[in-house]
C-alpha cells in the first residue's frame, strides 16, 4: 500500500509540473503575441504618418484631389487600428485570465468535456484550508422553451469531502495537491451521484455547500458565483453548447476557488 501511495504522490507531482509547463508556455506564446501586434501597431502608424507626409507634399498643387483621396482611405484605415486594438486587448484579457492563478491564491480546474445525456462530470478535487477536498458535480440538460428554443441548463453541486469521505466514495483518484489542473474531471452515472449524496448527508466531515444552476443558450457563456460559509468566493464560467452528435453537451469551462481574506 505504501509503494502504491508513494507512486500515486509521484504521478499527481509530475501531472502538476506538466501543467505549469503548459501553463507558462500559454503565457509566453500570448505575450510574444502581444509584443508583435504592438509592433505592428506602431509600424502601422510610422507608416501612416510617412504616407500623410509624402502625400501633403505631392498634392500641393491640387489639394482637392488630395482631400479626396484621403478621405476616401481614412475610414478603412481607422477601421484597421480599431479592429487591431481590439484584438490586442482580447489577447491581454486572456493572458490576464490564463495566468491569473499564478498571481493570486487560488485554486483552479479548467476542462473541455462531453458529458452525454443522463451522465454528470466530476472535477475538482484540490484541498481547500481546513484539509477537506472539494468537488463540483455538473449535470447539464437541455431543455425547450415555450417558445420551441432551446437551451442549455447546467445544475451545479458543491461539495466539501472528509479525507476518509473522499475515499469511501471513490473520490480519491480525483484528490489531488496541486492548485491548478487541466482536463482533471470524470464521467459518473446518476446512480454514483445519488450515492455520493447520500453518504454525505449522512457523514458528520463532510458540507454540502451549496446548487447553484445557470441556464443558456447554446453556445452563449454562463457565469456562477458564490461565496461559501467560510467567506471563501467561488466561480464557475465557460460555454455550454449542444453536442453535434446529439447526445449530449459539450462545456467548456474553469473552476477557481480563491482563498477569503485573512483576519487583520
Amino acid at each position: 500500500m505504501k509503494s502504491n501511495s508513494s507512486s500515486q504522490r509521484t504521478i499527481r507531482t509530475i501531472l502538476a509540473i506538466a501543467f505549469l509547463i503548459a501553463l507558462l508556455a500559454v503565457i509566453l506564446v500570448q505575450q510574444s503575441r502581444i509584443r508583435e501586434l504592438q509592433t505592428s501597431k506602431t509600424e502601422s502608424n510610422d507608416r501612416a504618418t510617412s504616407t500623410h507626409s509624402t502625400r501633403s507634399k505631392s498634392a500641393s498643387g491640387d489639394m482637392r484631389e488630395f482631400s479626396a483621396a484621403t478621405n476616401r482611405k481614412r475610414p478603412d484605415e481607422d477601421l484597421l487600428a480599431q479592429a487591431r486594438e481590439e484584438h490586442l486587448e482580447t489577447v491581454e484579457n486572456q493572458l490576464k485570465e490564463i495566468s491569473a492563478p499564478l498571481a493570486e491564491d487560488m485554486a483552479s480546474t479548467m476542462f473541455n468535456a462531453e458529458i452525454k445525456e443522463g451522465q454528470s462530470l466530476v472535477t475538482g478535487g484540490y484541498q481547500t484550508a481546513d484539509g477537506k477536498n472539494q468537488f463540483t458535480i455538473l449535470k447539464p440538460s437541455v431543455i425547450r422553451t415555450p417558445n420551441g428554443s432551446q437551451q442549455i441548463q447546467i445544475a451545479s453541486k458543491l461539495i466539501a469531502l472528509s479525507q476518509d469521505d473522499t475515499k469511501n466514495t471513490g473520490l480519491d483518484t480525483l484528490a489531488t495537491n496541486a492548485k491548478n489542473t487541466l482536463q482533471h474531471a470524470e464521467s459518473w452515472e446518476e446512480s454514483d451521484v445519488s450515492s455520493t449524496m447520500e453518504q454525505i448527508q449522512n457523514s458528520q466531515g463532510s458540507d454540502y455547500l451549496g446548487e447553484p444552476t445557470a441556464i443558456v443558450a447554446p453556445g452563449e457563456k454562463f457565469n456562477i458565483e458564490m461565496t461559501s460559509d467560510d467567506r471563501n468566493s467561488y466561480t464557475l464560467a465557460g460555454t455550454a453548447e449542444l453536442s453535434p452528435t446529439g447526445s449530449g453537451v459539450i462545456l467548456k469551462a474553469r473552476i477557481q476557488q480563491k482563498e477569503a481574506p485573512k483576519d487583520p
